[in-house]
């Protein structure tokens, strides 16, 4: 996610509001650093990579930390257009960049192409955000259908197909 940022505010300077974006480049090794431990702390257990347990673990992990990186960016969506980014692009190459790493440590990734993974992305930020819009009106019959739709999108995401890493 940093890296991304960084390389947009390189190309686009004049979006680089903040001195705190001069500080991208330790941010973005520590990003760096992170993925190098998961990966280690995996390969120092090999049995939780291996047969079915691995192949679960690979769908929970990258399904959560796709799910959550959706809806924050979605929560943030004000911020990355002060960046002059589009948020919904954003998102959808922070999963991409993400996934294919996650090809040194796991031993399947979810398929991104040729699926509907995407398309249930958009469902759960979609619910998401009619959920957001509709929280200061308190409970409603149709939040609770919202929250249907956001839970059979998140559960078809979640059992989208995947590929040998």
């Amino acid at each position: 996610r940093y890296i991304l940022i960084k390389r947009h505010l390189e190309k686009n300077p004049a979006n680089k509001f903040a001195p705190l974006f001069d500080y991208f480049d330790a941010w973005c090794q520590d990003e760096n650093r992170h993925g190098d431990i998961f990966n280690m702390l995996l390969q120092c257990w090999p049995g939780m990579t291996k047969g079915i347990r691995g192949k679960l673990l690979s769908r929970l992990f990258l399904w959560l930390v796709f799910l959550t990186h959706s809806l924050t960016v979605a929560e943030r969506s004000n911020f990355y257009e002060l960046l002059g980014m589009d948020a919904r692009q954003f998102d959808t190459e922070v999963i991409k960049a993400t996934n294919r790493s996650a090809r040194r440590a796991f031993p399947v990734v979810f398929k991104l192409t040729g699926t509907n993974f995407m398309a249930h992305r958009d469902g759960i930020v979609h619910c998401f955000q009619q959920l957001q819009a509709k929280a200061a009106k308190g409970w409603r019959f149709d939040c609770f259908l919202i929250r249907l739709k956001l839970l059979g999108h998140g559960l078809r995401q979640f059992l989208s197909p995947m590929e040998l890493a």
